[in-house]
């Protein structure tokens, strides 16, 4: 593949669509050529995380496997 591709591969959260959940669990994959370091894609990811969070403080962090 030529490109990189991210895939949002299960959302988990709430229990009824009327309310906000306190917990919202995202899975996701990066997949990137060989010649794209993967630790710069990750860096990118990251720092819109964290301007995400700056608007959600009580957000937990996220957790990379």
């Amino acid at each position: 593949m030529p490109y990189s591709t991210v895939h949002i591969g299960q959302i988990e959260g709430g229990h009824a669509l009327n309310i906000v959940p306190a917990e919202c669990v995202l899975e996701m994959e990066f997949r990137h050529p060989s010649e794209a370091p993967a630790r710069q894609l990750l860096s990118e990811f990251e720092g819109i995380a964290k301007r995400v969070r700056t608007s959600f403080p009580n957000a937990k962090p996220i957790t990379v496997n």
